[in-house]
């Protein structure tokens, strides 16, 4: 099980009602578009000479195929009907929230799901910087922005973004995030807009995709060299590298400048040897 690759159904339905809502949807989306076909396809209904195909000699000969070739640039011009389903949430997000949500529950037990929000960022690796900090408190706070900029849209969907983004620069100023945590915290909270369309909404707020996956690959703690090398020394800063490298990865058709793209490239390249 990995608190990054597994997920939960967060959408807010019982897990009969998705199970049964699904295909039912996927099934809906199929039958509009036979639907729409079948309309575009009556105005070439009928005999065979009225479509323009009449029986040659060794087979059938197009005659005049307009009225055909019009119905499939209609049919190939729509957009067909799909049926989009809510992506999943990782499953440490997930139990991040669970575990905020017990501490707004029971205060009593704050300190027991602070130490558990503690050693599941470990686990996670959004955090390479000293103990000292409490950072438990910032990130059960994050992950409760994230839900709610799921579920809203609009002015409250603006505002979410904007205090999420506030809210990783005070963390920083507060010592909790390192510049490491400042930079994946945003590559992913960015890619992760990108990836359920979102981003285009909230464009104007957001920094600039280049700017994110540059300050990423400014905080890759090795070099190309000491990746390939694989040096047992050098192994936690390598995990920390590929963290990097995976978050800013499905930005990677969004880079405009050649530059940062050219070492991105570099870096998945060395990321899939890996």
């Amino acid at each position: 099980m990995s608190y990054e690759r597994d997920r939960r159904n967060t959408y807010g339905e019982n897990d009969k009602s998705s199970r049964k809502n699904i295909p039912r949807g996927k099934r809906l989306a199929s039958r509009a578009a036979r639907r729409s076909a079948s309309v575009a396809l009556v105005d070439v209904r009928g005999p065979v000479d009225v479509v323009g195909v009449v029986e040659g000699y060794g087979g059938p000969d197009v005659v005049d195929g307009a009225p055909a070739d019009r119905v499939e640039q209609r049919i190939a011009g729509r957009r067909p009907p799909r049926f989009g389903k809510w992506r999943d949430t990782p499953l440490g997000d997930v139990v991040a929230h669970q575990l905020g949500r017990r501490v707004a529950v029971d205060p009593a037990g704050a300190m027991v799901a602070d130490r558990r929000i503690l050693r599941l960022e470990h686990r996670l690796g959004r955090r390479i910087g000293p103990d000292e900090i409490d950072i438990a408190p910032w990130i059960r706070s994050l992950a409760m922005i994230d839900r709610q900029i799921r579920l809203r849209d609009g002015d409250r969907l603006r505002d979410w973004v904007t205090r999420r983004l506030t809210m990783v620069r005070r963390a920083e100023r507060a010592g909790a995030f390192t510049r490491y945590d400042v930079a994946l915290q945003d590559a992913r909270f960015v890619a992760g807009l990108h990836r359920d369309g979102i981003a285009a909404v909230v464009a104007d707020l957001l920094p600039p995709v280049d700017t994110v996956v540059r300050e990423c690959l400014a905080r890759i703690p090795v070099s190309e060299r000491a990746v390939r090398a694989g040096r047992s020394a050098d192994a936690h800063r390598i995990r920390d590298t590929f963290r990097l490298v995976d978050a800013v990865s499905p930005l990677g058709a969004y880079v405009v400048d050649p530059a940062v793209a050219t070492q991105l490239r570099a870096w998945r390249r060395l990321r899939r040897k890996r």
